[in-house]
C-alpha cells in the first residue's frame, strides 16, 4: 500500500487571516459537512472553516480548549462547562466540572471521555451524569489531550510533565 499526502496549503493561516487577533489555536475537529472547527482559548473564540473561508462561529466561550465535531453538533470544553453547540451556534449545557477540561473523546454511545489539566478524568453519560475514573492531582502529573480507541476501548492519555503517555483500559459495568 503506498500513502500520498498532498499539501492543500494554509487553510488557517494567522498571518493573512483577516479574523480578529488569533492567539491560540490548540485542537481541531471536523463535522460531517467538511466544516472545520479551530478553538482559540486566548480569544476565547470558536473559528469555522467552510469551503476555505474562515469566520467566527462562537465568541466568549471561556478556557475553551476540548471540541469534537460528531455529526452535526459541535462538543464543547469551555473552563469547567461541557456543552454542545448545533450548527447555528445554539449552545446547550451538560454537566458543569470540578476543573477546567482539556481533552474530549466519545466512547461510541452517545458518553464522553473528558480530561482536566489538573489530574482528573471523568466519564460523561449522554444524560450528564459524571463519574471521576482517575484523580492523580496530588501526584502533580497532569492529564492533558486524550485519544480513545473505541474498538479495544483503550485511552491514552499524555502526562506532559510526567513525560509519558498513559494508557487505561475502559470496562464498563452496564
Amino acid at each position: 500500500m503506498a500513502l500520498n499526502i498532498h499539501s492543500f496549503g494554509h487553510v488557517f493561516n494567522l498571518k493573512t487571516s483577516r479574523q480578529s487577533n488569533q492567539k491560540l489555536l490548540i485542537m481541531i475537529t471536523e463535522d460531517d459537512k467538511e466544516i472545520v472547527y479551530v478553538p482559540d482559548s486566548k480569544t476565547k473564540k470558536i473559528h469555522r472553516i467552510e469551503k476555505g473561508k474562515v469566520s467566527v462561529f462562537l465568541t466568549n466561550i471561556g478556557g475553551v480548549n476540548g471540541l469534537k465535531a460528531i455529526g452535526p453538533d459541535l462538543y464543547i470544553l469551555g473552563g469547567q462547562k461541557f456543552m454542545k453547540s448545533d450548527s447555528k451556534g445554539n449552545l446547550t449545557p451538560i454537566i458543569t466540572l470540578s476543573c477546567g477540561g482539556d481533552g474530549l473523546g466519545p466512547v461510541g454511545n452517545g458518553d464522553f471521555l473528558i480530561t482536566c489539566w489538573s489530574g482528573h478524568i471523568f466519564y460523561v453519560t449522554a444524560d450528564g451524569k459524571i463519574e471521576t475514573l482517575l484523580d492523580i492531582q496530588e501526584k502533580k502529573v497532569n492529564t492533558a489531550d486524550l485519544a480513545y480507541g473505541i474498538i479495544k476501548h483503550i485511552l491514552y492519555v499524555p502526562t506532559f510533565w510526567g513525560k509519558k503517555v498513559a494508557a487505561y483500559k475502559l470496562i464498563t459495568t452496564k
